[in-house]
């Protein structure tokens, strides 16, 4: 009696078979993908890296130049470290430093406005750009500035060297607009920071004199004047006879 076979399907091992030959083409295929962009990232840490170790050098180079006074290489050097790597703050402080020497004022707000955007607490910045918008006679951007220099300089620390200005460079703006009071008491803090400061105390002569307040204000250029203020001796002779 012939024998008669079973008939088998093979279907579910077929589909096991192919859904397994999908799983590790769709690993493979991830594996590789995975690769590549760890080698991009490797190699653009390298250029990163790169960029910033050519940008280090052309900051040590701009620092030696502007020591030497060569300004206009200096800022060139600086320009292209901020090409080649944005966020080293040192090379904004030193070309604001080489453009105010050099007088090129439109460039150093330019690079300050750029740094703003990078270190958004830093009270150093702020105060150089006040001091832009001041020589530009934009005082009350001058201002904000020098407000935003304050504010920062109570979390960063008051103890940086130039803090007293901060105030200073302020009350000399509330002078333009003829606020006296406000002028007067940025003066007096100014002086709370730096007593050693003859110009503080001519401006701060200045205010009292314009809030009725003649004995002070003459005995403030009197102080002035013994610091070495030669202009303090103009408002003596106009004022205090």
């Amino acid at each position: 009696m012939p024998c008669k076979r079973e008939s088998v399907n093979y279907t579910p091992m077929i589909n096991e078979f192919r859904n397994r030959i999908h799983t590790i083409l769709r690993w493979s295929f991830a594996f590789v993908i995975f690769l590549c962009f760890e080698g991009i990232s490797s190699v653009k840490a390298q250029i990163d890296t790169d960029d910033y170790n050519k940008a280090r050098l052309l900051i040590y180079r701009a620092d030696t130049l502007i020591k030497n006074q060569d300004y206009e290489t200096a800022i060139e050097n600086l320009k292209q470290a901020i090409a080649l790597d944005s966020v080293i703050r040192e090379q904004y402080i030193l070309l604001t430093r080489a453009c105010f020497y050099s007088k090129q004022l439109t460039t150093a707000k330019k690079y300050l406005q750029q740094a703003k955007l990078i270190f958004l607490e830093d009270d150093e910045l702020s105060y150089y750009l006040g001091k832009v918008y001041g020589n530009e006679m934009n005082t009350e951007l001058a201002i904000a500035e020098y407000d935003s220099a304050i504010i920062w300089s109570k979390i960063n620390g008051t103890d940086f060297p130039i803090v007293y200005d901060y105030y200073a460079s302020r009350g000399q703006c509330y002078l333009q607009l003829s606020k006296y009071k406000e002028a007067l008491d940025d003066f007096d803090t100014a002086i709370t920071f730096n007593d050693s400061k003859a110009s503080i105390l001519m401006w701060r002569g200045v205010a009292l004199y314009h809030l009725n307040k003649k004995d002070e204000a003459c005995n403030s250029w009197e102080e002035a004047l013994e610091m070495g203020m030669q202009q303090a001796e103009i408002y003596l002779n106009e004022n205090c006879k």
